[in-house]
């Protein structure tokens, strides 16, 4: 890992937590929200397309990111 490149965090669950959860990642300096991954697919999609990141229902499309 490279000190300049940013901490990729993906988020497990799109259920009622993601807003505060990716509100901490917006301001935290130095990480970056690269997907979200849920078991429903309207909650990954919304949530994914909100915020401008690859979204999946499948656990290994995120971990492969």
């Amino acid at each position: 890992m490279n000190a300049d490149e940013p901490i990729r965090i993906g988020l497990v669950g799109c259920g009622a937590i993601p807003p505060q959860h990716i509100e901490a990642i917006e301001v935290l300096e130095g990480t970056r929200l690269v997907g979200v991954v849920s078991a429903s697919a309207d909650r990954a999609r919304t949530v994914g397309e909100r915020h401008g990141v690859p979204w999946s229902t499948r656990l290994e499309d995120l971990l492969e990111r």
